[in-house]
């Protein structure tokens, strides 16, 4: 028997339905209604992509050549520290909040987005818009590919200010790797000219020291009365037997050591070349990139939201379900007015 009032129940129930379809009709229009409202109202949300990697060899080649001059023969630095270095600066700086903040807010679409609202709802707009950005590994094992994305409220608006961040960055990552190159090189610099100054100072030492000792040899030939050569066979000249050697000689020799160039080692020489070579780098930031595309920012093809088909069968469902709701609690009050 409990089947059989179980039957009269379903069929009470279907026939309840079945009587209070307007209501059920009307409340799932409503709501349905509702949701189209707002999914062909909502402000849209549109997302550009973009996927980056270390910057060519090519692209930091400049860059490279000035720490190039820097390296000892022994320890070259290679390209690739070169491209992590630069790239890993232009990620930092990407991904810094103050960084993308004001980059943001300096924009003429954030400025008409924000047209006529308070400080505080400025603020808030722009923080949200921030943390929806994302810079993140494509692969979390494989750390120098990156996906970089950003909302806009339009494809191509997304598309442009992703591109345009992503340019800045780079300029920036690029003008303070060179900042730090040109402070290196500047110190080097400052350092051979003194290691060089150094070299002919102890050069010039050596020659005066010489010329006071021939000076010296040439005061006692001159009083010995010794004008040429009187060594022995098999001598070894010496300091103290210098004057021997006659005032003659002497003279010439006092004369050439005064007049020559001072004697500089092979190391000087060297590192004359590398000031030269520093003086005569030429930084050329224009002409380096921080990154490279692997894909470039795209231009989106489906927006992110509002997603209105979805809404509009949410609506729909949500209304069917509160329109029943409905038909049970104003068929349940009706009973109760009967009975009462």
């Amino acid at each position: 028997m409990p089947k059989a009032n179980d039957e009269i129940d379903l069929f009470e129930l279907m026939a309840t339905l079945w009587k209070k379809k307007g209501v059920i009709l009307l409340v799932t229009f409503l709501t349905t209604t509702m949701a189209a409202g707002y999914a062909f109202t909502a402000k849209e949300q549109w997302t550009s992509e973009a996927i980056v990697t270390v910057p060519s060899a090519a692209a930091v080649s400049n860059l490279y050549a000035g720490y190039r001059l820097l390296s000892q023969d022994d320890k070259v630095v290679p390209i690739s520290d070169i491209q992590n270095s630069v790239f890993k600066r232009f990620l930092d700086d990407s991904a810094s909040y103050d960084n993308l903040a004001r980059y943001l807010a300096e924009t003429a679409y954030f400025k008409e987005l924000v047209s006529g609202k308070t400080e505080k709802e400025k603020i808030q707009l722009l923080d949200n818009w921030v943390k929806q950005i994302t810079i993140q590994p494509v692969d979390i094992n494989v750390v120098d590919k990156v996906r970089v994305t950003l909302p806009a409220d339009n494809a191509s608006q997304a598309q442009q200010l992703l591109r345009q961040y992503l340019v800045q960055s780079s300029q920036q990552a690029v003008q303070q790797s060179y900042a730090d190159l040109e402070q290196q090189i500047a110190a080097q610099k400052a350092s051979l000219a003194d290691a060089m100054m150094a070299s002919r100072s102890v050069a010039e030492v050596r020659r005066q020291t010489e010329i006071a000792d021939i000076e010296s040899s040439l005061l006692i030939a001159e009083k010995a009365g010794i004008t040429k050569p009187e060594l022995s066979a098999g001598m070894e000249l010496k300091q103290n037997n210098l004057f021997l050697l006659g005032s003659g000689p002497l003279s010439a020799m006092l004369q050439g050591i005064k007049t020559q160039p001072l004697v500089l080692s092979d190391k000087y020489y060297e590192q004359q070349t590398n000031l030269y070579s520093l003086e005569k780098y030429q930084p050329n930031s224009e002409q380096v990139l921080a990154f490279s595309y692997l894909k470039a920012a795209s231009d989106p093809v489906t927006k992110d939201k509002p997603k209105k088909a979805l809404i509009l069968v949410l609506g729909a469902l949500l209304g069917g379900i509160f329109g029943i709701v409905s038909a049970f609690l104003i068929n349940a009050i009706e009973q109760r007015k009967l009975h009462g």
